[in-house]
């Protein structure tokens, strides 16, 4: 005759997107060896059951999944199926990256107040403006996510996004600075180190940084029309809010963030126009 079956494993069980997981179901009373099936219900996209009982694998897929499963043992001994939980919560990796705007630079570490400085209502003296991060494939550089957060005065930015753990490229724009990427493919967790552009040129795609001060170096500024490039195309609405003596204003045509648009601002977009600066990306 055939003995009781019967597995011991919790009936809900959590895991994370792009995260490793593995669970085995154990049992007793099985004779023989015992064989694992699923019944009723799906897994999500990744995992996997062996016939040994080892759900395991690497799940892309968030949500619940109910399955039923069912053991067989040696004797051909079926155990009471167990029906089961599987929840997968989604993944959270933090960026956390430390960089500079070449206009908005000052000295020693810092940039300007510019959203205080253009009068933005309820900006803090520590934020210098927002600034879109985005996260792509690190083989083929499609646009995977990207977040609007407000860049602090000392270059530090920390964003939280709803993806898996793994390697991905990061690109930065800002209204009027060249968009700029990271040198190579960043290996990106929930506790992720600082990510520092700053540093050395070489932590930009093909080193496509200013050096600012002795040690310190800075994206581009003067890509007021965002084609990638910064050109006398970018020159025609900096003239006019020049000549309009535009102050106090939200405009990114003050490039060096101190709330005015004059000619002290043309020296750096002027420098950068002579020079041919592009972006550069894969």
């Amino acid at each position: 005759g055939c003995q009781t079956i019967t597995v011991t494993n919790p009936l809900t069980t959590t895991g994370t997107a792009g995260t490793a997981f593995s669970q085995t179901f154990t049992q007793t009373g099985a004779v023989g060896g015992a064989t694992f099936t699923i019944n009723t219900g799906t897994l999500p996209t990744g995992l996997t059951l062996s016939t040994a009982g080892v759900l395991s694998g690497t799940p892309t897929q968030t949500g619940s999944f109910p399955i039923t499963v069912n053991i067989t043992d040696g004797n051909g001994c079926t155990g009471t199926s167990i029906t089961y939980t599987l929840l997968i919560n989604s993944a959270t990796i933090l960026v956390d990256l430390k960089l500079f705007l070449q206009g908005y630079y000052t000295i020693g570490g810092f940039m300007q107040p510019v959203l205080n400085n253009e009068q933005v209502p309820l900006s803090l003296a520590t934020e210098t403006d927002t600034i879109i991060v985005a996260l792509h494939h690190p083989t083929t550089f499609v646009l995977i996510d990207s977040m609007k957060a407000v860049l602090l005065t000392n270059g530090t930015i920390s964003i939280s996004f709803l993806q898996p753990a793994g390697s991905y490229f990061i690109s930065i724009r800002h209204r009027n600075t060249i968009q700029t990427w990271s040198a190579n493919a960043i290996i990106f967790s929930s506790s992720t180190p600082l990510y520092d552009f700053s540093m050395a040129a070489n932590k930009a795609f093909l080193s496509n940084q200013v050096q600012v001060e002795p040690g310190v170096w800075a994206f581009f500024t003067g890509d007021l029309n965002q084609d990638e490039f910064i050109d006398p195309f970018d020159f025609a609405n900096f003239d006019t809010d020049s000549q309009n003596g535009v102050n106090g204003v939200y405009v990114a045509s003050d490039f060096n963030g101190d709330g005015f648009v004059d000619p002290f601002d043309f020296q750096v977009f002027d420098r950068n126009s002579q020079n041919g600066v592009s972006s550069l990306h894969p």
